[in-house]
């Protein structure tokens, strides 16, 4: 889905996903994915050059049997800093 539009802009669309990360997942599907689109599409929006990266992994927590395990998801690109400053 990203994949064009990160090859238009000349971007290098790299994903990452920690081998520890469970292969099925019990959430909210649409919400995670409405998530993951926006992030993704502001990084690759405001990226002129590099790369947009999504990175997946297990938190260093154990997994419980009732609560399961926690992951983290981030984007990360070669945007802009400045916006950060504000």
């Amino acid at each position: 889905m990203f994949t064009l539009a990160a090859k238009q802009k000349g971007l290098q669309l790299i994903v990452y996903n920690d081998p520890d990360v469970p292969q099925y997942l019990k959430t909210d599907a649409v919400k995670l994915r409405q998530v993951l689109i926006n992030l993704l599409n502001n990084a690759l929006k405001f990226t002129r050059e590099g790369n947009v990266t999504l990175q997946i992994v297990k938190d260093y927590e154990p997994c419980e049997e009732v609560d399961g395990c926690r992951l983290l998801f981030a984007v990360i690109d070669t945007g802009p800093a400045s916006l950060l400053k504000s």
